[in-house]
């Protein structure tokens, strides 16, 4: 089937925009280095869009307020502050410092969260609901594509030792 030329002609400068938000700074040279910094980038715009999305949709409809009990802006307020942060720091070419923070930044705002449950802010969970600790592997898989293998061990372990350390504090959640 052959192209019709004016939808390339509307598509090529989106394809240029995109290009240009998402291309590796001109230090990084290596050919992996330089797809993995386009990947984090264009992860992170995505998260980014998905992120302001939730965000204004929680501000907006009022059943999403209901439900947010006012601290998934603080979390979700935070961790697109680190996305974006953590896109800046790519953009300007130090990729390893950008992409653990890409991994942290998710990572936090799901300990934020459950922290928030188990404080009785969060109404939609009970007090003691641990089933937000499940998406503590989105974070590890998402890690596992743009760290080295040194760097994901630590993050494994860190989070282990996060989850054992906020249930100390924390006398009604047994993990």
């Amino acid at each position: 089937m052959p192209k019709n030329p004016q939808s390339q002609s509307d598509i090529r400068p989106l394809k240029r925009f995109w290009r240009r938000l998402t291309k590796p700074p001109a230090s990084v040279i290596e050919p992996d280095r330089r797809r993995l910094s386009r990947l984090l980038s264009t992860a992170l715009i995505l998260m980014s869009a998905f992120m302001i999305t939730a965000l204004l949709v929680m501000q907006v409809v009022p059943q999403a307020q209901l439900y947010s009990g006012g601290g998934d802006l603080l979390t979700g307020g935070t961790t697109l502050v680190l996305m974006l942060a953590s896109y800046a720091l790519n953009r300007a070419g130090h990729y390893t410092p950008a992409a653990l923070l890409a991994v942290v930044a998710p990572q936090a705002s799901v300990y934020g969260g459950t922290i928030l449950v188990w404080t009785g802010r969060a109404p939609y969970y009970d007090v003691g609901d641990v089933n937000l600790l499940v998406y503590t592997v989105v974070p590890i898989l998402f890690a596992s594509m743009l760290v080295s293998l040194q760097a994901l061990l630590a993050l494994i372990l860190l989070n282990a030792g996060t989850m054992i350390l906020i249930q100390s504090f924390f006398d009604h959640i047994a993990l």
